[in-house]
């Protein structure tokens, strides 16, 4: 199923998602997820996005780690 044409397109779709998630802010996880249902199953489409959102997420925890409100963000985390 990971053919070159395939992969070249989650490629396209991953880039997509990314700008538009730097423009907007939010949104491109749940783009990329809806797309890639579309060709593989709920549990392969969260092992394939999971690691990347997470990533994504942290390095922009990490980056404006000044701007958070870390009680807001302690209620979150219980």
């Amino acid at each position: 199923m990971l053919t070159p044409l395939f992969v070249s397109g989650l490629l396209v779709a991953g880039v997509f998602a990314g700008a538009l998630t730097t423009i907007a802010g939010l949104g491109g996880g749940i783009l990329l997820v809806a797309g890639l249902s579309l060709f593989w199953s709920p549990a392969a489409v969260l092992a394939a996005t999971t690691p990347a959102l997470f990533v994504g997420n942290a390095s922009r925890a990490a980056m404006l780690r000044g701007e958070i409100d870390w009680a807001v963000a302690a209620r979150f985390a219980l």
